[in-house]
Order: structure tokens, then C-alpha cells, then sequence
């Protein structure tokens, strides 16, 4: 099984990120046209990553993870407060919990967002849940090696009797 292409991306997300931040301070204490479109190609390159992320199913607890923190982040006002539930979802699911809990809260709520007619924001945010559910919900398979029998303690009331 391959590497969560949702991982993949929030990773390149990251070293761009990381390049921008310097090249941002740089750029504000001397000012430079070069670095001033160094900055929106970086820029540029964030936006793209965010949506391939979006676009992109998550195949593992990581990846749904990701994606439950970009909802958060973008849930309207009327339902900020599922954002904080959102973000301990995420967290649980960064440790490698999966709660059923959490499954069934989740499918309600991918469930509720279409129907509360927040116009565009709110379908996309259950459609993303949706995907999130999935990358959430799939089987892991945990392969076990076959341990050799174990070692039978010694004898210790014939060790006792001597060489014989």
C-alpha cells in the first residue's frame, strides 16, 4: 500500500511554506522585485497545493485528518461550533485513533451541511467530510511476523539434583 497522496501534498504544502516565510521577512526589510514575484509564485504554488488537497481522497487516518483541519478552518459562522469538534477529530486521528464515535458523527454532519442551504460553502464541506470519512473508514491491515516458540524455562528442580 502507497503513501496517502493527501500526505504527499501537505508535506510539499510545508517546504513552501517554510521557504516563503523568510523570503517574506527578507523581502520586507529590503524591498525587491525579484523577491516581491519569488512571492506570489510561491503564492501561487500554495494555492494549487490546497487544491489538489481538496480534490484529493485520502487513503489513510492521516489524510482524513488533514482534510477534517482544512474544514474546520472553512466552516461558516453558523457552524463554527463544530469546528472545535472537527479539530479534536483530526487530533484523534493523528495519534492513529479511530473512534466509531466519531465515523457516526461525521456521516451526520456530511449529511446536514447540504441540507441547511449555506449556498455553495456547505456541500463542499459535506463532500469533503464525505472524503474524509472514507480515507477514515478504511479497513488497516496490520501484517504480523510468526514468533518462534518460546523458550522453555530451565528445570531448576533438576538442575537442583546436580550433574548426575
Amino acid at each position: 500500500m502507497g503513501k496517502d497522496p493527501v500526505v504527499g501534498l501537505m508535506e510539499e504544502l510545508r517546504q513552501v511554506e517554510a521557504v516563503m516565510d523568510p523570503a517574506c521577512k527578507a523581502n520586507a526589510r529590503s524591498y525587491s522585485r525579484q523577491g516581491a514575484e519569488r512571492i506570489n509564485h510561491m503564492l501561487g504554488q500554495i494555492k494549487v497545493l490546497y487544491g489538489e488537497i481538496i480534490d484529493t481522497e485520502p487513503t489513510s487516518i492521516l489524510g482524513a485528518g488533514i482534510v477534517l483541519r482544512i474544514v474546520a478552518g472553512r466552516m461558516p459562522f453558523a457552524h463554527a461550533r463544530y469546528g472545535d469538534h472537527l479539530l479534536r477529530i483530526a487530533g484523534r486521528l493523528e495519534q492513529g485513533r479511530r473512534l466509531h464515535a466519531d465515523l457516526v458523527w461525521l456521516r451526520a454532519l456530511a449529511q446536514a451541511l447540504p441540507r441547511e442551504g449555506e449556498g455553495k460553502t456547505g456541500p463542499d464541506l459535506g463532500l469533503l467530510i464525505t472524503r474524509a470519512i472514507a480515507g477514515m473508514a478504511r479497513p488497516v491491515v496490520v501484517y504480523r511476523a510468526v514468533l518462534p516458540p518460546a523458550r522453555q524455562p530451565p528445570d531448576w528442580q533438576h538442575l537442583a539434583l546436580g550433574p548426575g
